[in-house]
């Protein structure tokens, strides 16, 4: 910090024992306890305006008393020094020109600030909290913004490699269990070296991937990871104005930011917001229910286990001849029996099993072991923290009527309708194409999609591994999907409602690039898994599955996957398949989103105002005849008339802007070279409105002008032909692959129902 100008106008003596509180500066030699400033609650300091003091302070009168800053109106510590030393009462802070120092009462030290390059000249409690060593020339020698504890406040900067540590409790200011780190991109959340949160999972929080982060701040309005000096945004929370803010990592291992108005504090901001996703969150023996919808209630052993009478707590088995059923790390999991796995600890992909007595561990690794397919309650007795809910088989037969209400299918078999025993209403989904890998890898695949939460993904609520049964269980979103809602004869979507749609969808992408642990690329986005709730809210359903397939449709998988009309060109290309390809197939849904119709439905030009086909109006360059819907985008953004691509449905209740930004934002993401592509994050800031809008490289769009060409030959020659009807339809819908001769760039033709693979 820089130099404090300062003129004091009365040369101040001090005396240790004369219980006067100062403000702004006191100077060495100096010394405090509580005993000796009794009268003032421990307080031998202010700030020049009130707002902060300084005190030998003792939370809730208990026994134990801390240097700390205080925020004066509401009485909270916002740093602490002494945390992990607590002294009594007539233990003693010292300033000395050698700066500062605790001592209990016999004098012994406890805590001192490191050695200084200069001289103390004073001590100042400055307007925001800060408590700062001066040297003569009103240089900072020490600063406690630079060894924060489990708070940060406005005009506070956390950098890059710092670290929040959360207090044991609300009176006992001894570094508890629970980290916030802060890395060049994000802030984590950590359990003993687990991760748990991150920021950038929060449906709340802007990020924009380009900037490297290096430090976080809180300011009126919100809560920022900035870079390059503090001019760029990496993440970025909205909060409601306030003239007060503070950060912080409660004991219970939950940061939140909240502000103080009046006479209370108000909540703006918390993550995780699931408590049941925070390791330990109920306590040693604690069993964590709940959802983020919910309060999360704690409960103590399973029936069929009492409270260990040890040191170390924990359940153990009312049988004796069972394993004992340990403290888990995330109170989540699932019951199984005894005689199959004793448990399995998460670490940061996941973690190491317990195999009856014997560890084997393996790091990054679940190894589940055998279960017993003739037994029913095979997997019963047991949590088993990373895998959700296990059903089984006879459960859900009755859950869904013997599977009687089919509302879906697909590649990896059908979905029905079910209601569970406690009322809640669910989708069932039959795998009908599991490898031979057995359970051991299905539930190894469902212990990563379990444990990832978000907004606008469709949480997988339970699975069922009986036998050679596979069922996944996830929350039932009563609007369906969006293909049945935007294609179909329904009431329209309306404008906002689309932009809700596409912004759903595209949080729930960028936080499976880069929220979660694991990196998790889709593959198939598609409206078909967007599926929708009251009030439009997207989410995104059959993530992470590639693993559950069947050999068959893995040797597909290990070339190209997808579907057709939202498949990659990298897929034919031997390019590098990432997160890029994701990008593709949502740009290609947004344009969907514009129109109302299929990409890939042939439409003649003359008939695209058609209302009941959702189709825009033409004035495209290419004439008369078929037309595929992404050139046409492509030709009218040229010429800047966007409200021509518009659903007709929506009789002009959308603005010209506002489609503009959809058609740019899906030309981007569409285009053929990856690198050029936006990521997710950045996708959602345009949207928002926070980022601004990208241009497309017309270059790398070119290649839709031969889709479109191939697309118009094959469907006019359809038109005559109608024995060439599955031909043509296959090669209507087909990519180009490039091949280079010489100097020239030829194109080659797929069909992409021939690739698509699983959905």
């Amino acid at each position: 910090m820089g130099s404090f100008l300062f003129i004091p106008a009365v040369f101040l003596f001090f005396v240790a024992v004369s219980g006067i509180s100062f403000t702004e500066f006191i100077y060495p030699p100096f010394s405090a306890s509580h005993y000796q400033f009794i009268d003032n609650a421990g307080t031998f300091l202010s700030s020049r305006n009130g707002t902060f003091r300084a005190a030998m302070f003792n939370p809730d009168a208990q026994s134990n008393f801390y240097l700390s800053i205080i925020h004066e109106v509401s009485n909270t510590v916002i740093w602490s020094a002494n945390r992990n030393a607590a002294i009594s009462s007539s233990g003693e802070m010292n300033l000395t020109v050698k700066g500062l120092s605790i001592s209990d009462a016999d004098g012994n030290p406890v805590w001192s600030t490191p050695a200084l390059k200069s001289s103390v000249y004073a001590l100042l409690l400055n307007e925001v909290g800060n408590l700062i060593l001066l040297d003569q020339f009103n240089g900072s020698l020490w600063e406690s913004f630079h060894y924060p504890t489990d708070t940060i406040v406005i005009g506070q900067e956390l950098s890059v490699g710092s670290i929040l540590a959360s207090s044991s409790g609300a009176t006992n200011f001894s570094t508890g269990d629970y980290k916030l780190a802060l890395s060049s991109s994000d802030v984590i959340l950590q359990w003993h070296g687990q991760t748990y949160w991150k920021l950038s999972m929060d449906t709340r929080a802007y990020k924009n991937s380009n900037y490297v982060a290096e430090y976080m701040a809180i300011n009126r309005t919100g809560l920022q990871l900035l870079g390059l000096n503090g001019t760029m945004v990496v993440i970025q929370v909205l909060l409601t104005p306030s003239d007060f803010q503070i950060a912080q990592l409660d004991p219970s291992g939950k940061f939140i930011v909240k502000s103080f108005s009046g006479s209370q504090w108000n909540q703006e901001f918390v993550g995780p917001i699931d408590g049941c996703r925070i390791p330990f969150f109920c306590g040693r023996i604690g069993l964590c229910t709940g959802s983020a919808s919910t309060n999360p209630t704690c409960s103590s052993c399973p029936s069929t286990f009492h409270v260990s009478s040890q040191d170390n707590g924990g359940c153990l088995p009312n049988s004796p001849y069972s394993p004992p059923l340990p403290c888990n790390s995330t109170n989540n999991g699932s019951q199984l029996n005894s005689s199959a796995v004793s448990y399995i600890k998460l670490g940061n992909a996941l973690g190491f099993l317990l195999h009856g007595r014997r560890r084997r561990a393996k790091e990054k690794e679940i190894k589940l072991g055998s279960f017993d397919s003739r037994s029913s309650g095979d997997m019963d007795g047991f949590y088993i923290p990373g895998l959700p809910k296990r059903f089984d088989f006879e459960e859900l037969e009755v859950a869904t009527d013997n599977f009687k209400t089919l509302i879906g299918s697909g590649g990896f078999g059908a979905v029905y309708k079910g209601i569970l025993r406690d009322k809640t209403v669910v989708a069932v989904k039959k795998i009908t194409n599991v490898g031979v890998q057995g359970k051991k890898d299905f539930c190894a695949e469902i212990a990563v999609i379990g444990n990832v939460h978000h907004a606008n993904l469709v949480k997988l609520k339970g699975f069922c591994a009986q036998g050679r049964r596979r069922l996944l269980v996830y929350e039932y979103m009563n609007r369906g999907s969006l293909d049945r809602t935007l294609f179909g004869s329904g009431p329209v979507i309306e404008w906002q409602e689309r932009l809700d749609i596409a912004l759903g969808t595209a949080r729930g992408l960028a936080y499976l690039h880069g929220g979660c642990d694991q990196k998790i690329i889709h593959c198939d986005v598609k409206p078909e898994n967007i599926l929708l709730q009251d009030h439009f809210q997207a989410k995104l359903s059959d993530f992470g599955l590639s693993k559950l397939l069947s050999p068959e449709q893995s040797s597909l998988f290990t070339t190209m996957r997808g579907t057709r009309g939202y498949l990659a060109p990298e897929w034919l290309t031997n390019s590098a398949i990432s997160e890029k390809t994701d990008v593709y197939s949502f740009g290609m849904v947004l344009l969907e989103l514009v129109s109302g119709r299929k990409n890939t439905l042939r439409l003649q030009s003359h008939n695209l105002n058609d209302s009941s086909s959702g189709g825009g109006q033409s004035s495209s360059s290419s004439g008369s005849g078929p037309v595929y819907f992404p050139l046409f985008a492509l030709e009218m953004h040229e010429q800047g008339r966007y409200l021509e691509l518009v659903d007709l449905r929506l009789e002009g209740r959308v603005t010209s802007e506002e489609v503009e930004k959809f058609v740019r934002v899906a030309l981007c993401c569409v285009q053929e070279e990856p690198a050029l592509r936006p990521n997710m994050n950045t996708v959602v800031g345009m949207l928002e409105g926070g980022i601004p809008l990208s241009q497309p490289n017309f270059d790398s769009l070119n290649f839709l002008r031969f889709i479109g060409r191939r697309f118009t030959e094959a469907s006019m020659i359809e038109e005559g032909t109608e024995r060439n009807d599955r031909v043509l339809y296959q090669e209507s819908n087909s990519f180009p692959t490039r091949t280079t001769i010489g100097s020239h760039t030829c194109f080659s033709y797929v069909s992409s129902q021939e690739v698509s693979g699983p959905r």
